[in-house]
């Protein structure tokens, strides 16, 4: 019910405005048809306008509400996962078992 009501509001706004810029750009020698046929016009160009104007902010919000639907999708961490070598840990006791060996040995 309010949306209707807040419609007939700004259909009237516009009627006014346009009627407005009708009155703003008549010439001498202009008869009340031309007057109502110019009124019409601009009404039909601002309607035109403001349709436009509301698409394009559909189709900006439908962007971003994608952009944040993606978005998790590109902050997901892959788990790293590091796998021990154990050589590498066999070397290095092997090579302290043998500083300590050589230390005994050459004492």
């Amino acid at each position: 019910m309010a949306k209707n009501q807040a419609q007939r509001q700004l259909t009237r706004e516009i009627r006014e405005r346009a009627q407005s810029l009708a009155n703003q750009q008549k010439f001498a020698g202009q008869t009340k048809e031309h007057n109502k046929l110019m009124t019409q016009g601009i009404q039909q160009g601002i309607e035109r306008y403001l349709r436009e104007q509301s698409s394009k902010a559909r189709d900006l919000d439908k962007q971003v509400k994608q952009l944040k639907k993606a978005e998790p999708e590109i902050h997901e961490v892959e788990k790293i996962v590091y796998r021990e070598n154990k050589l590498a840990w066999y070397l290095l006791a092997a090579s302290w078992l043998a500083f300590i060996g050589a230390y005994f040995w050459l004492k």
